[in-house]
């Protein structure tokens, strides 16, 4: 590799700028003029001129700069980690948003200081080393996402760190920590928290939100979305006011959009818009046995996604009230004569109020369910024993009303629910509430299983979208200012095989609005220099002397 800087300066004197041709007829003519000549004139054509040596002086830093030499000295210096999560949640803050914190953070460093950028795995996870400069550079290029944190994983960071600064949404789980720093930054959406739609009996769509309830003018507009965009026909959801969910009848169509319309004044970029497409399902064979429950047979007959059937052994979900349920089926069940596996029963209890059960809201069952009001006559909770089989998903002052089994049962079986009250008009006003429809319809999807958990119109969220790039997006789709990355924006798309998908992401935790403070970043302790070696790479200002040496020779050689 080092003979290269020589060739290029042979072929720079061969060819060189200034260079005279003159014809001669024999080389004859070149040896008399040379004998001719004085020993001193033979001397001074010998000597090499100032040119030569530029030359040849840049050849040799060239030949030094491709060995890529490193100088290594003591230099003070500091070691921090800064964790960037630029999540969904953070989209809609009113203060400055995690990737701009960021950079203030990291502008504060000196250039001897090293920075190990941690952000989510999908834009890369834990870098090595950098530069304050070289941290920046990257920034730039981490655009929110249109995840939530509960679906991203950052890697930790090294034990090297001094110090750890997090800059993250109020949602994302931190551990805490004597050497971390924690900003939090986060905007509420004040959009709906769920959507969905189904077909009914009468051919007509049964549109289902659930959003924090609010006595603003805010609402939801629908439209039916199709090949060629949303069409003329409109119609606007009130807001829930005193209940979380609000059910509306519209229309039949492919895709439906719905945006948030009130005042807000809020970005329209995550959260506040929806859209769902309608998926061919098959539907789901339930059998009802035990006491007549005019509500869940009503329930069932009116689902265009579930068929009734006689008996437990055509069924793909048994609900069993007041009865034993057959094994080897999926099955609810509903005031059961025993308490499940590994629970037993407690004390009866006579007129309570759900109003402070403690609800696992973030669990598939109890999802979007609402029992602010309801109440209920009689109940035997459930005690949890020392090996008590799944999970208490509604409780009351520590004793279980509601339970199901894990995701997959430990001894291979299928799954399993439980309420621990009879559901009847009589017992409880839950029956007759939306609340009621929206815990039977999660009660049944879920253990039905999770291929044939949606409805006939779904949306998949885009952490789970697959082969999207080869999509083409018909409504939303990611903004102009924002440039691509690995996941796609909620939108209305239509597949490879021509199929339309609907890619939601809405904040069905809900977050606060939380900002970071700029007079806190600017406070933040950085931790006290410490002796390290440094290192300097200096190949970029021999590659630079060498450049300049072949210029000055070629100006020397011209003059």
């Amino acid at each position: 590799m080092g003979l290269w800087p020589v060739a290029a300066a042979a072929l720079w004197a061969l060819w060189r700028p200034g260079r005279q041709l003159i014809v001669v007829a024999s080389t004859d003519l070149w040896q008399q003029a040379f004998a001719a000549l004085s020993p001193s004139q033979r001397r001074a054509t010998r000597r090499l001129s100032a040119s030569w040596w530029c030359l040849l002086v840049g050849a040799l830093l060239a030949v030094l700069a491709l060995a890529r030499p490193i100088l290594t000295r003591q230099a003070p210096q500091r070691r921090v980690g800064v964790v960037v999560v630029p999540s969904a949640e953070t989209a809609n803050s009113n203060g400055l948003p995690p990737v701009e914190a960021a950079k203030v953070l990291v502008g504060r460093l000196g250039e001897a200081d090293r920075v190990q950028l941690l952000l989510p795995a999908i834009l890369g996870g834990a870098s090595d080393w950098l530069t304050p400069q070289q941290v920046e550079q990257r920034l730039v290029e981490a655009n929110v996402l249109p995840a939530t944190a509960d679906a991203l994983s950052v890697p930790a960071a090294s034990s090297d760190a001094q110090a750890v600064y997090m800059f993250v949404p109020v949602t994302f789980e931190a551990s805490g920590g004597p050497q971390q720093s924690i900003f939090l930054a986060s905007g509420s959406s004040n959009g709906p928290r769920f959507v969905d739609a189904r077909t009914a009996r009468s051919g007509r769509v049964r549109m289902m939100l659930s959003g924090e309830p609010a006595e603003d003018d805010r609402a939801v507009q629908v439209e039916a979305v199709g090949t060629g965009g949303r069409s003329a026909g409109r119609l606007e959801l009130p807001w829930p006011r005193l209940k979380m969910t609000v059910t509306a009848e519209v229309a039949a169509a492919e895709a439906y959009a719905l945006s948030m319309i009130d005042d807000s004044h809020r970005p329209a970029i995550i959260g506040r818009q929806a859209w769902l497409a309608r998926q061919p399902r098959e539907p789901i064979r339930v059998a009802l046995i035990g006491r007549d429950a005019g509500m869940l047979r009503r329930y069932v007959e009116a689902d265009t996604l579930l068929e009734p059937v006689a008996g437990p052994d055509d069924a793909d979900v048994v609900v069993a009230v007041g009865a034993d349920a057959p094994s080897g089926r999926p099955v609810l069940r509903i005031d059961p004569s025993g308490a499940p596996a590994g629970w037993r029963r407690g004390d009866r209890r006579q007129a309570v109020t759900l109003d402070a059960a403690d609800i696992a809201a973030d669990d598939p069952l109890m999802r979007n369910v609402d029992v602010d009001g309801m109440a209920v006559r009689r109940v035997t909770p459930w005690i949890p024993g020392d090996v008590a089989a799944g999970r208490a998903v509604m409780l009351l002052d520590g004793e279980a009303v509601a339970v199901r089994s894990s995701e997959a049962p430990p001894a291979g079986g299928p799954r399993w629910a439980a309420i621990a009250f009879d559901i009847s008009p009589e017992n409880t006003n839950l029956a007759v509430s939306d609340a009621f429809l929206v815990l039977l319809a999660n009660a049944v999807r879920w253990l039905a299983g999770d291929a044939r958990a949606s409805g006939d119109y779904a949306a998949v969220r885009p952490i789970e979208a697959a082969d999207w790039q080869a999509w083409q997006c018909i409504d939303g789709g990611r903004p102009d200012d924002i440039a691509a990355g690995p996941l796609p924006w909620p939108g209305l798309y239509r597949d490879a095989a021509g199929r339309l998908v609907a890619v939601n992401l809405l904040d069905e935790r809900g977050w606060p609005d939380r900002a970071i403070s700029l007079d806190a970043l600017r406070a933040a302790p950085l931790p006290e220099p410490v002796a390290a070696e440094a290192n300097v790479t200096l190949w970029p200002w021999l590659a630079g002397l060498a450049g300049a040496f072949w210029m000055l020779g070629w100006w020397v050689r011209i003059q």
